[in-house]
């Protein structure tokens, strides 16, 4: 039964919906038609019954006897007999002659019949006789005479009343057969009603088998294409992770020369270099910076492909973005020889700060790549809640044919071995999807001969115009050297080349460098120095970083640890944290990477470390030094943006005024738990953009015992004089 109900939904599928609506249809009208019937059925039973209560024949026969009973009554009348009991027959021979006329019977004794005219006749000769009833009261006289009429009717009453019992009978036989063949076509119509809805209800329940078996075929392929995909999709997913270890192997495996090449040519250029050997330098840092370059959009690609690029919303200053951007590509342009000029509103807008400047990069790069004389125009505008920034270059334009490969990935318009430009062409590629992931829009116009210009839109609501206060920048910084580190650090890295090149970098800020080729090593010259901080290679022999790391925090040894290594992959950096460093570095490692995460740990510089000799005196308190990092200041220029420097000096103005008030308060108060905790604030806040002076002034007033209050408006007072508006 299942294979035919199979087979006939193979054949039948399509048509099982209409078949089954069309039979549920018929099963409906067919049961309503059974319902009337019995309804009407119904009907003819209820009048039976009631002709049963009220019986033609019966009435007539009533009649019959009520005459009877009057010619009894007249004849006891003539002998002497009660008149009273003769009227009161009369009276309900009367009554019984009117039901005949105003009853419910299944036989009506109508005119139009047979029986209606002899139910009139004997109705005629009743009230013939009321005239004679009357006149037993009025003339007791012609008594005898009234008796003999009124016997004389009554005995015609009964006569008519005998005729009617038989035209009743007859009449009411004639009806029930009647009535049973009304019944039996009632009966035969319900059956074959019942029959046919019997009938389509077994076709129905045939036909949803057929579905249903079709439904449970479609559901068995539905669940092994379920599976198939399933499989496909961990296959897919297996193919990722491989490429992922893939992309990561081979960022290592690449990061790992380069930050030897790139870190010994930062060492080269700190040497003295002969005018010549200096230009190789510099190519050998460019060609180091393109490789890199082209390793990132590789990385970038992969995360953007497998889903995993991750957003950061926030509002910020566009003139951040913008100044950034041109502090990288002024000088590109200005080696090519290209006229370099950027625009911008000050306005404050929110999207993502990061990958704006990174699809801006990417278009202002080949630009400058691509153009051989003439100009780069950056403009961007902001139009309420949208942002656009165009690139507009005087190359050689592209041509229409051409346009197709431009956002494509791995796609170059000239692709030949023989092209003039490198590249991995995912530069565009990477672009359209940052801005599409931000909700925007990227295209092209170009024309040969005439340049190109390249335009991305943003939403970017909310947004807002500065003030011209917020766009007030200070420069009144006064000039001076640049702190230098004091301690001792240990470097781990089982590649002699990075090992040397991160000792260097480190060396030349003044520090004293320790080294070591595995974890294991590491751990047993923590466990016997004490060094002010550790960068830890992830990958090594015997034991990598993250298990050396762990050991070291189990041992209790506390210092801080930053991981540097050549895996540049959001998991790692995680994987670094979870084990229980404290910073992280990716390789190439920069002089300015490797500060940046000395002053975050906090490793004191020279000048704090002159300062810890000794408190200075009020007096010597009183004239704060102003000792400025510029080139750390320099460095968060450039990776926070002008606009957002400027920022921070004013929040630090403001932070040195609340600081140094509660502080003076504490101590007036003699609370020195919160003296101490708002200079060690103080000092924090000083050393995060560089300025030293005031971070050795809190750190000596921490020590002292004598009133810090001079100290503490000196301090208060410097950096007002010092950072003006």
């Amino acid at each position: 039964m299942a294979k035919v109900l199979a087979k006939l939904g193979r054949k039948a599928s399509p048509r099982l919906g209409l078949a089954i609506v069309l039979l549920t249809l018929i099963s409906v009208i067919l049961l309503s038609s059974t319902v009337w019937m019995f309804a009407g059925l119904r009907d003819r039973q209820q009048s039976v019954e009631r002709s049963i209560r009220e019986d033609a024949v019966w009435a007539a026969f009533q009649t019959d006897r009520e005459a009877a009973r009057l010619v009894e009554a007249t004849l006891i009348a003539q002998t002497g007999g009660d008149i009273d009991a003769l009227i009161l027959r009369y009276d309900l021979l009367y009554s019984r002659v009117t039901l005949l006329g105003d009853g419910s019977y299944a036989v009506p004794f109508g005119a139009q019949s047979e029986l209606g005219e002899r139910a009139e006749a004997v109705s005629d000769i009743v009230q013939d006789l009321e005239p004679t009833i009357d006149a037993l009261l009025d003339e007791p006289a012609r008594r005898d005479a009234l008796l003999t009429e009124i016997l004389a009717s009554a005995e015609q009453v009964i006569e008519a009343s005998n005729a009617l019992i038989v035209s009743a009978n007859a009449e009411t036989n004639a009806l029930r057969v009647e009535e049973r063949r009304k019944d039996l076509d009632a009966y035969w119509r319900i059956g074959i009603a019942t029959l046919a809805l019997t009938l389509t209800l077994v076709m129905l329940i045939v036909l949803l088998g057929v579905q249903i078996a079709h439904i449970s075929r479609s559901g068995r392929a539905i669940e092994l294409l379920g599976r198939r995909n399933a499989k496909k999709a961990l296959e897919a997913r297996e193919a990722m992770r491989a490429k992922s270890a893939f992309l990561a192997t081979m960022s290592h495996e690449i990061r790992t020369p380069l930050n030897g090449i790139l870190g010994m040519t930062s060492l080269l250029q700190q040497s003295r270099l002969s005018p010549e050997q200096a230009r190789h330098v510099v190519s050998i840092r460019q060609s180091g910076d393109v490789l890199l370059d082209v390793i990132t959009d590789i990385l970038d690609y992969s995360k953007l492909e497998a889903g995993a690029a991750s957003l950061a919303i926030a509002s910020f200053e566009l003139a951040e973005v913008m100044r950034s951007v041109e502090t990288i590509m002024r000088p590109r342009a200005e080696v090519a020889g290209l006229k370099f000029d950027m625009e911008w509103p000050d306005w404050e807008v929110t999207s993502d700060p990061a990958r704006v400047r990174q699809v801006l990069l990417n278009l202002v790069g080949n630009a400058v790549k691509f153009t051989a004389e003439g100009s780069v125009r950056v403009m961007a505008e902001v139009d309420e809640a949208e942002l656009k920034i165009s690139v507009t270059d005087t190359g050689k334009g592209i041509a229409a044919a051409d346009m197709p490969l431009l956002f494509k990935d791995f796609s170059q318009i000239d692709s030949s071995s023989t092209r003039s430009f490198g590249g991995t062409g995912l530069g565009l590629a990477i672009s359209k999807r940052l801005v599409e992931a931000l909700n925007g829009t990227i295209n092209v116009e170009s024309r040969p001969g005439q340049g190109s210009t390249f335009w991305f839109s943003l939403p970017v609501a909310p947004a807002r115009p500065l003030a011209e206060a917020e766009r007030a920048v200070s420069h009144c910084m006064a000039p001076v050297e640049p702190s230098r580190f004091v301690g001792t650090v240990l470097v781990v890295d089982d590649n002699a080349i990075n090992r040397e090149v991160s000792a260097g970098l480190l060396e030349a800020m003044g520090l004293d460098v320790v080294t070591a080729s595995n974890g294991r090593e590491a751990v047993d010259l923590a466990g016997t120095l004490a060094f002010s901080m550790i960068f830890m290679d992830m990958q090594m022999p015997e034991m990598d970083g993250l298990a050396a790391t762990r050991a070291l925090r189990q041992q209790g040894i506390d210092v801080p640890i930053a991981g540097l290594t050549a895996n540049a992959f959001a998991s790692d950096r995680d994987a670094c944290l979870a084990a229980g460093m404290n910073d992280y570095v990716s390789k190439p490692a920069t002089p300015e990477k490797l500060a940046q995460v000395l002053r975050r740990q906090g490793v004191a510089t020279a000048d704090e470390e002159a300062v810890e000799a000794g408190a200075p005196s009020d007096d010597e308190a009183g004239a704060a030094e102003w000792t400025v990092d510029t080139a750390y200041q320099e460095v968060l220029r450039e990776q926070l943006g002008e606009e957002t420097f400027a920022g921070l000096l004013v929040q630090f103005e403001a932070d040195v005024e609340r600081l140094a008030e509660e502080a003076i308060s504490a101590w007036r108060e003699d609370e020195l738990a919160a003296y101490d905790a708002a200079l060690h604030t103080l000092k924090g806040a000083a050393l995060a953009l560089g300025y030293g002076g005031v971070a050795e002034t809190a750190n000596a007033l921490r020590k002292q015992t004598a009133n810090p209050v001079a100290a503490l408006e000196a301090v208060r007072g410097t950096v007002r004089e010092r950072l003006c508006a």
